[in-house]
């Protein structure tokens, strides 16, 4: 597999073991690297308030919530 560059697009050619051919195109980064600044104008987060109920991690730890038997399925 060699892949192909070219101003706009990147391009390579797969050719598998059954003999069919697949082609993949895909555009390239039309921006300079490190140029796009992800948070734009967005405030830094109130870390004080995080642990305040209407957060995404409201009643859970690390990531999960607590388990509700009620949930499961038991058979």
């Amino acid at each position: 597999m060699q892949p192909l560059r070219g101003t706009d697009s990147i391009m390579w050619t797969i050719k598998f073991r059954n003999g069919t051919m697949k082609r993949f195109k895909f555009p390239i980064r039309t921006t300079p690297e490190g140029s796009i600044d992800p948070y734009g104008n967005t405030p830094a987060a109130d870390m004080a308030k995080i642990a305040e109920p209407g957060f995404f991690n409201h009643n859970q730890q690390n990531g999960y919530r607590a388990g509700d038997p009620s949930e499961l399925i038991c058979k």
